[in-house]
């Protein structure tokens, strides 16, 4: 039997990003104010003046909007896909692997969780709501030759496919 499950989690914004857009957008409105000031000393030059300051116009609005994550979690048969969406308008891949070739599953609660997130040999994907979350479980497996440890918030069934394929590498009652 075809097992196929999906799961759209959004990312929770933190101070630090507000803190990046608020400044983003006052440079950038400092910027345009600077650019427009000089550009009237400068004639003939209105039409790449208005241009630049469109392109700079842009570019704060692509910044900002591009803390708008979410995370979609697709299981297909013991595979995991991990997508990144910034602001619905751009997808990138973040992470695959086969269940039955992870190292470990399990939450942050776990006494290895801080043994992986502290070394540095260990490439660290976020695919969480919040690192914080006691709720966020965590994956060991190679990527590109590389170990990586994957932080994530699968739901119940998930979970439940997981102790399934691979009972032995799932600890989650630690």
């Amino acid at each position: 039997m075809d097992v196929f499950m999906e799961l759209l989690v959004k990312k929770k914004r933190t101070v630090k990003d507000i803190i990046l857009v608020f400044v983003s957008v006052f440079l950038g409105v400092t910027l345009v104010g600077v650019i427009g000031f000089f550009g009237m000393f400068l004639p003939y030059m209105g039409a790449i003046i208005a241009l630049i300051i469109a392109a700079i116009i842009y570019g704060i609005y692509i910044f900002a909007t591009s803390i708008n994550l979410e995370y979609e979690y697709i299981f297909t048969n013991g595979y995991v896909d991990i997508d990144k969406i910034i602001n619905v308008r751009k997808r990138k891949r973040m992470a695959s692997f086969d269940i039955r070739e992870i190292e470990l599953f399990s939450t942050v609660k776990n006494p290895e969780f801080e043994k992986y997130l502290n070394s540095k040999e260990v490439k660290k994907l976020y695919a969480c709501r919040d690192k914080k979350e006691l709720d966020t479980h965590f994956v060991i497996f190679m990527m590109n030759s590389a170990k990586t440890m994957l932080l994530f918030n699968p739901n119940e069934k998930m979970i439940n496919e997981f102790e399934r394929i691979n009972p032995q590498k799932v600890k989650l009652n630690v």
